[in-house]
């Protein structure tokens, strides 16, 4: 999330300081998001992620270290300044930032194949699809949402509760995805049987037959999948 406002700069939330300094907190807190996001995403990390946890692990994961981003992004405490309300820590906001970042990144690379992994064949395209249309309906969600708190001051104000909606699809990221199976491809790895009990809820039995013939053969060969 961006904090630019170029309706009224002086209520963005930033530290007290100069025009300079703001200009530099506000790259700061844009940047440091997509840091995360790049750590995330780098292939040994994604690879460490996938293989302990597997796909259903990582999403769950990605959904619990999302929620702690949002939490110290919105709960950032103020400096004892009363001539400045809407002053940050900013070391919290930054430290928020990074951690939100880094989930975005483990789920936006997990998340996309562990639903093209359980979907059946009819919908997989279309689920697969929607991972981005959601991204931009939530991006749309919280710009509304930013405008209606915009003027919101008391007790903090309006960005916070902005930021701490964020919480609110983790949670449900996080409970979903208990409920959902593992990762076909990284159970037939682990050796569990449970692999074809847990996917034959969502393909038919023929395709089932022949995916996990496929998956039993390339982890005989040592392929690692996750």
């Amino acid at each position: 999330m961006n904090f630019s406002d170029p309706k009224n700069r002086s209520k963005r939330p930033f530290s007290p300081g100069h025009a300079e300094d703001i200009q530099i907190q506000d790259s700061l807190i844009t940047m440091i998001f997509g840091v995360g996001a790049a750590v995330a995403a780098f292939p040994p990390v994604m690879d460490c992620c996938v293989s302990k946890l597997g796909r259903k692990g990582a999403v769950i994961f990605g959904g619990l270290v999302f929620c702690l981003g949002a939490a110290l992004q919105a709960l950032a405490p103020q400096p004892k300044d009363p001539k400045d309300p809407k002053a940050i820590n900013m070391a919290m906001m930054l430290l928020g930032r990074i951690i939100a970042g880094f989930s975005v990144g483990l789920l936006s690379g997990n998340a996309p194949v562990y639903t093209s992994e359980i979907a059946p064949p009819a919908l997989r395209g279309a689920l697969v699809t929607g991972f981005q249309f959601a991204i931009t309906v939530g991006i749309m969600i919280a710009f509304l949402l930013a405008l209606v708190l915009e003027d919101v001051e008391k007790p903090y104000g309006g960005w916070r509760w902005v930021i701490a909606a964020q919480i609110v699809p983790g949670i449900m990221l996080v409970i979903g995805g208990i409920f959902m199976p593992g990762s076909p491809r990284y159970l037939v790895q682990q050796g569990t049987r449970t692999a074809w009990g847990g996917w034959c809820c969502f393909v038919d039995h023929q395709e089932m037959g022949l995916n996990h013939q496929e998956m039993r053969l390339e982890a005989s060969k040592h392929v690692v999948f996750s």
